[in-house]
């Protein structure tokens, strides 16, 4: 009986370690992203500067010029380190830094123009985005 007693609580505890968080995926994020108003043109692969913590982006280009990369990490402590990741390997460079939000297990990097101290274009659109796409889960 102790045996099986044990057995089953092992059973649990490795159970509840093996949950996932709810994760997105890229067409959840682009479908939301439209609904709000942003047009996601073609894939741009020159703007995948960035691999963070092994994992490249995909980047579309805005009907403005502007971009949005879209990183999608295995868990949502993945995507804490992508951004850790990217945050070491910005100091390396001159640059305006996107404007960046996080949900789930994505990041995503608004490549917006203008001065960084102004909202881009589409940023409440995108903001509107994630706030969906965290309720969705």
């Amino acid at each position: 009986m102790k045996k099986i007693v044990l057995t089953l609580f092992m059973v649990l505890v490795l159970a509840a370690g093996c949950t996932t968080e709810p994760d997105i995926n890229l067409n959840d994020i682009s479908t939301v992203i439209a609904d709000k108003g942003v047009e996601l043109l073609e894939e741009n692969e020159e703007m995948n500067r960035f691999v963070l913590e092994g994992l490249k982006a995909t980047t579309y280009m805005l009907d403005n010029g502007e971009a949005i990369s879209i990183y999608l990490f295995r868990s949502v402590k993945k995507r804490e380190q992508g951004l850790a990741d990217f945050n070491k390997q910005k100091e390396k460079y001159d640059m305006q830094i996107p404007a960046i939000f996080e949900v789930k297990n994505a990041l995503i990097f608004y490549w917006y123009k203008g001065p960084s101290t102004q909202p881009g274009q589409y940023d409440a659109n995108i903001k509107e985005a994630v706030q969906a796409l965290y309720v969705s889960g």
